[in-house]
């Protein structure tokens, strides 16, 4: 093994410790660590919440309860999860907005466990009929029934959903392969022909017409093409949409699961891991940024100016894509999806490496 990938595998070790750091302290939620501490008086929200109900106005007890939730005072108690599972009644019972309703669920499932809320296990019994009814109601659509029909293919068991996002991804990357491939070494040529486009602008510095007529001839002489960069983004757009929306319409089904997600450890440690394939995970999250950073650092930079610029950004994207999405409780399947394609698509650049980088002309 080579000084290259030593200092590689060092700093994905370090960079591995410093997502965690960062999962632990911006991504993963407070969980509460006593029940009712004695002397604590029950807070003067519930009852300002009561009659606010009574009054018939519901979104302003909401905001009463979502203050006992986020107070610093009762947050590490169990009335802070009590004031959550009154929320998810509001919504479902008199709001009549089931997507509320399982968002608060959801918190209630992430965040707390069976010895700050003794209710939970009637919660999640509750949280897993409301999702059979949003499932229901979603599977009229065109891209829940495509998504259903890769998970049927899969044999319809707990992990068919994970099966088929992974069949989908590799679909997407295979039908992409030749021109990915064919961007890849694009961009490995253009990075080589840096000094000698640099040259270029410093002889015509003066004259923009003219460098921009010898930099296109020298990019057609070395078979590069700059356009590939943005026609490969935007013929992903679409898919990536289309994958997302499917994965938020899908993520209700129930029993979902994949490896630790969904099972028994998952259900001891409901912060870190999901409890299925629709609630965010710290360990895949972890697992994509980890993904991430080793494709970015796989490819070296052809001189020091990039190289620089390239170690800048493995280091901070994972960091960034990390907390975004811990942030917005992005759903596993969806992150679980990301990880496959990407891996899949650092697979296809390392098969693309293969062809030695060469400033021999294009002979046509």
């Amino acid at each position: 093994m080579n000084s290259h990938w030593l200092i590689v595998l060092a700093e994905l070790v370090a960079v591995t410790g410093l997502i965690v750091l960062f999962a632990f302290y911006a991504v993963t939620p407070a969980r509460a660590q006593s029940s009712r501490p004695v002397g604590l008086a029950p807070p003067p929200a519930f009852a300002i919440a009561i009659r606010l109900l009574a009054q018939g106005r519901d979104i302003e007890a909401v905001e009463r309860l979502r203050d006992v939730e986020s107070s610093a005072a009762y947050r590490s108690t169990s009335y802070a999860p009590e004031a959550v599972y009154v929320i998810a009644h509001i919504y479902r019972d008199r709001l009549r907005d089931p997507i509320q309703a399982m968002a608060a669920y959801d918190l209630l499932a992430t965040t707390y466990g069976l010895d700050t809320f003794p209710h939970k296990q009637a919660a999640m019994a509750e949280r897993k009929a409301l999702g059979r009814v949003l499932d229901a109601a979603n599977g009229k659509h065109p891209l829940y029934k495509i998504l259903d029909f890769f998970v049927r293919v899969t044999g319809r068991r707990s992990y068919s959903f994970a099966l088929a996002l992974f069949l989908i991804s590799t679909l997407v990357r295979l039908a992409l392969a030749p021109l990915s491939i064919r961007q890849f070494r694009s961009a490995r040529e253009m990075q080589a022909l840096q000094p000698k486009i640099a040259a270029l602008q410093a002889e015509h510095k003066n004259d923009f017409t003219r460098l921009s007529t010898e930099v296109q001839e020298l990019q057609k002489t070395h078979g590069v093409n700059p356009h590939l960069g943005w026609i490969m983004a935007l013929l992903q757009a679409p898919v990536f949409f289309a994958v997302y929306q499917a994965v938020q319409l899908y993520q209700y089904h129930s029993g979902a699961g994949f490896l630790w997600i969904g099972g028994g450890l998952a259900a001891a440690h409901p912060q870190w891991l999901a409890l299925d394939l629709g609630l965010p995970d710290i360990p895949l999250l972890l697992l994509y940024a980890f993904s991430m950073y080793a494709a970015q650092r796989l490819f070296p930079a052809a001189d020091a100016a990039q190289a620089k610029m390239q170690q800048t950004m493995a280091w901070f994207t994972p960091v960034l894509y990390c907390v975004w999405i811990g942030a917005h409780h992005t759903a596993s399947a969806f992150v679980l999806y990301w990880l496959i394609s990407n891996i899949l698509s650092t697979a296809i650049q390392l098969y693309g490496a293969r062809t030695p980088r060469s400033l021999a002309p294009v002979v046509s």
